[in-house]
């Protein structure tokens, strides 16, 4: 139900095909997207022990809700990265929340972490 004022009354009315917002089949961005497989996912898992990656990377707080694979490099502004094994870490719910809001400072470790693991040592400046 979509509330519609119409002259200082509010009136509860469901939105049709008409009047209803149009989905979008390819997003926003321009680029369709770039799934992360049932394999990838659980490669990723396996690497990283099941467990939020947070506490080891040095992000402050306790581990809370359910484990979620982060893109850690993205395309942009509200663009997601490739989903690829380099560039995904797994992070409970609250961790990649604060990732999110603090990528500036949250990024490098977790790069450093990817590489750590991969056996190749990041070119910092």
């Amino acid at each position: 139900m979509v509330s519609r004022r119409r002259s200082g009354i509010t009136r509860n009315k469901p939105l049709d095909r008409k009047t209803g917002p149009k989905r979008r089949a390819i997003p926003r961005s321009g680029h369709t997207r770039d799934p992360v497989t049932g394999a990838l996912y659980d490669d990723v898992m396996a690497r990283d022990g099941h467990h939020c990656v947070g506490p080891r990377v040095g992000f402050g707080g306790l581990c809370q809700g359910p484990l979620e694979l982060d893109h850690v490099l993205n395309a942009g502004h509200g663009r997601r990265g490739p989903s690829t094994r380099s560039n995904l870490v797994v992070l409970c719910r609250a961790h990649h929340r604060y990732k999110t809001e603090h990528a500036n400072v949250c990024r490098p470790p977790l790069v450093e972490w990817i590489h750590d693991l991969a056996g190749v040592r990041s070119r910092q400046p």
